[in-house]
């Protein structure tokens, strides 16, 4: 994400849907808060199986000419956790990235799509022997 605000203009929306099997979040028409004339235009699905993919359908200038001063611009996914503490009276948020998948922030352009497919994992399986018969490559550990 960027510096993004929906606020600026009342034709910026931010529209879900969940139909049971996927997850899909759209922000249309939203503006850079330090380029309020640029509408975007990108939505993302959350699949049941774990797939992902991202749309974008408007995008009206280069990824690399968003300015990331007051907020990190990112193409991908990672994983991560915030830690949110009080020290000598100054709240600190710190955010812990584990694990990210970037994409080039030049390909993004209007109408790109990127699909990620969602690696097999036990969770796709109904007990421990099952799993461990059908994904030779899957790295398995079990601890009890």
């Amino acid at each position: 994400m960027a510096n993004f605000d929906n606020g600026i203009s009342n034709s910026s929306l931010v529209k879900y849907l969940d139909n049971g099997t996927a997850f899909t979040v759209e922000w249309e028409n939203v503006q850079l808060r330090d380029k309020p004339n640029k509408e975007f235009t990108f939505q993302t699905t959350l699949y049941k199986n774990g797939d992902i993919v991202f749309v974008y359908k408007a995008v009206p200038m280069s990824i690399k000419n968003i300015n990331s001063e007051h907020h990190p611009v990112k193409v991908g996914v990672s994983d991560a956790y915030i830690l949110d503490r009080t020290v000598f009276y100054v709240r600190r948020k710190t955010i812990y990235e584990y694990h990210r998948v970037i994409f080039n922030d030049e390909e993004i352009k209007n109408g790109t799509a990127i699909y990620l497919t969602a690696l097999p994992t036990c969770l796709n399986y109904l007990n421990c022997s099952s799993c461990l018969i059908s994904v030779e490559n899957l790295n398995v550990s079990f601890f009890f």
